[in-house]
This record gives C-alpha cells, structure tokens and sequence, in this order.
C-alpha cells in the first residue's frame, strides 16, 4: 500500500518493507491531478526501471525511493500550474532518466 499525507510525505507499506519518504516543499496553485499524477510517475517508474509485479513486495527503500520520487516529481509538477497533467519540458526530462 502506498498513500500520500500531503506536506506530511508518501508512506509505504508492504510485507517486507515500511516506510515513509519526504515530499518537496511547494505553494501549490492548484492541486487537481495530483493524484492521478502522483499514480501515473509511480507507474512510470516500475516502468522505466523494468520491476516487475512480483518484485513488488520484495522491494526495500532504494527501489521504493526511485518510485515514489517520480510519483512525487509528477505530482509537483502538476501542482505548480492550472493543468492537470505534467508540462511538455517536464515529460521531455523524463527521457534522460
């Protein structure tokens, strides 16, 4: 399970590992999209770091780092405009990762 406190931070809990990660401190102009945002950088993350479903519940703080930062990374983005989906400058950088 993966939930998010707001300013608090993103908690992960899964049968090997538990723990509580720091979100970025921002003035949000709006936070519409900020979850879904949040799913999809998570999704993104398994993806472009190739973890597969059953290594999920395997996984310590290193991997989990990796994947709630995107998620985090994607949900800022999107609170720092009126849109509810990441900018095209910051889809372009995802490249690089």
């Amino acid at each position: 399970m993966v939930y998010t406190a707001n300013s608090e931070g993103v908690y992960v809990r899964t049968v090997s590992y538990s723990g509580k990660f720091a979100v970025k401190a921002i003035k949000p102009v709006s936070t519409i999209g900020a979850g879904d945002n949040f799913n999809a950088g998570m999704m993104a993350a398994i993806y472009l770091n190739q973890i597969s479903a059953d290594q999920l519940d395997k996984m310590g703080e290193k991997e989990w780092s990796k994947v709630v930062s995107l998620g985090v990374d994607f949900a800022t983005n999107v609170c720092l405009s009126y849109e509810n989906y990441i900018s095209m400058e910051f889809a372009g950088e995802l490249k690089t990762r």
